[in-house]
């Protein structure tokens, strides 16, 4: 009796965890895409020059470096 309920409490305990494992990627993903929601830049209502600004103000330095070399595979495609 006490290993069926041992057995019953370890498949409960995978299930909850591959539960778990499985909506994490999604909740984190809405995590990072909430906050630059509103983000002037992504307003195309606004002038080019406005929301240019305020998505230079929002990168790193790395960032706007690593745009500036950065290499697409399909360039020539362009």
């Amino acid at each position: 009796m006490r290993s069926l309920f041992r057995a019953a409490l370890y498949a409960a305990s995978a299930g909850i965890l591959a539960g778990s494992a499985i909506s994490l990627p999604a909740a984190a993903q809405d995590a990072i895409e909430r906050p630059m929601a509103g983000a002037p830049y992504w307003d195309s209502s606004l002038p080019t020059e406005q929301r240019v600004e305020d998505l230079l103000a929002r990168m790193t330095m790395a960032e706007k470096l690593a745009q500036m070399i950065s290499v697409w595979a399909g360039k020539t495609e362009i």
